[in-house]
């Protein structure tokens, strides 16, 4: 049975997420396939339609000029993003981008033995929107590849993602933060903060903050130019993010369990008949 989380005493300073109970370990970092499997499939298929989103925009866009305005771009992967988190949020945490899964482990909230699992099925998920978009609407590779403005620097990119993927990764962890009282309630906050970052920037830098959105058709199009700031810039906001969370509210979490159901999903309680009691 599992024994259920303690919050320290009101009197006592919180410093660390840990430690966890052996039913935290087996409710959040079981490592069956079988749990494990379901939490890939939730991200993959996640990610695979917002880059089916994000890449056939501009494949379609390309083909009718006129057709697709960044304001609809901005408006579906708001909206889109939104119902995904609340459809697989309970499953995986729907993470859908690397580098929030990066700020999940730096904090503490997610062990980093998953961490490669949930990247390799983000990018399976990125890869088969890529080939369907491709395939079937017919773009060249190169309309997917993130790109900025003639305006704009490799050097500009990278702080533009650096700073955008700082407010996401902020925004993020303040309101799955078990005081926060919200739960999957962060989809509005993401699918908010998405859609005005895209309307905003989108034409202007490309708005990654996601490398594997720009990896992908970067590898297919064989079109590096600018790739490296749309890997190094988000990585650098994600680290900016996670050292200003700490300030904020230093080690700990206040409502923990809460916390890690947000970061994890609770694919084990939903399947209570297969889970480990060992």
């Amino acid at each position: 049975m599992a024994t259920a989380v303690k919050e320290p005493d009101a009197d006592r300073e919180k410093v660390s997420l840990e430690p966890l109970t052996e039913a935290d370990l087996r409710e959040f970092a079981n490592p069956k396939f079988y749990f494990a499997s379901r939490r890939w499939a939730a991200e993959a298929c996640g990610m695979f339609f917002l880059m089916l989103i994000v890449y056939g925009s501009g494949m379609i866009g390309d083909k009718d000029p006129g057709t697709i305005s960044t304001g609809m771009v901005a408006a579906a992967i708001g909206l889109l993003l939104m119902g995904l988190v609340f459809a697989f949020g309970k499953i995986s945490g729907a993470h859908f981008n690397p580098m929030v899964t990066l700020a999940y482990a730096l904090r503490g909230a997610l062990p980093w033995r998953r961490v490669a699992g949930y990247w390799i099925a983000q990018l399976v998920g990125a890869t088969i929107a890529l080939l369907v978009t491709h395939f079937v609407i017919g773009g060249a590779w190169t309309i997917a590849v993130a790109a900025p403005s003639s305006n704009v620097t490799a050097v500009g990119v990278m702080f533009w993602e650096a700073v955008l993927t700082f407010g996401l990764i902020t925004i993020l962890l303040s309101v799955v933060n078990g005081a926060m009282n919200v739960g999957q309630m962060s989809a509005f906050a993401l699918s908010g903060y998405f859609s005005v970052v895209i309307l905003m920037f989108a034409q202007y830098e490309g708005v990654a903050m996601n490398p594997t959105r720009a990896i992908v058709p970067a590898i297919f199009a064989n079109d590096y130019t600018d790739l490296w700031a749309y890997v190094v810039g988000p990585t650098i906001g994600v680290f900016c993010a996670i050292g200003f969370a700490f300030f904020l509210r230093g080690r700990g979490a206040v409502g923990l369990e809460k916390t890690l159901t947000s970061v994890q999903g609770d694919v084990e309680g939903i399947l209570p008949d297969k889970k480990d009691n060992h």
